[in-house]
């Protein structure tokens, strides 16, 4: 396997895995374990069916295409739109919730200083951080 693919399995974790691993202990409390596990299993049942059926469709399509570039090929001007338009939606709400979270912590380090004041350097290093190259990030 080559580094190639590992950087892409590591975004692909990170996506994932992403802010939900904070959300999940608080969720188990509240819902118990049994149901909790049950819950688990079946979404990373649907999960895996999903991101199997994303790769079979990838592999039967020829050339190399994204989930845009899918839904452009199989429907047209209309997937595209609402797949990009979707894409962009889901990479805004994912950083939004990330600045959530960065307030939270902040505020349990500094617990006197305001909200905005706790997120807006987190934004900032992030922000900067998309002009580097994308492997040094990962």
């Amino acid at each position: 396997m080559g580094s190639r693919n590992l950087l892409a399995i590591g975004l692909v974790m990170g996506g994932v895995v992403g802010a939900g691993i904070f959300s999940l202990p608080y969720a188990f409390v509240q819902v118990g374990l049994g149901k909790s596990l049950l819950y688990l299993g079946f979404l990373t049942a649907i999960s895996i069916i999903t991101y199997f059926l994303y790769a079979e469709v990838l592999l039967n399509t020829p050339g190399r295409r994204n989930f845009v570039g899918l839904a452009t090929y199989y429907f047209g001007k209309v997937g595209e739109v609402i797949s990009f338009s979707s894409s962009v939606a889901i990479v805004f709400l994912v950083l939004f919730i990330y600045l959530i979270l960065a307030s939270r912590f902040i505020s349990l380090i500094w617990p006197n200083v305001s909200p905005p004041f706790t997120v807006l350097p987190f934004w900032l290093l992030a922000s900067v951080s998309a002009f580097f190259n994308i492997k040094k990030l990962v």
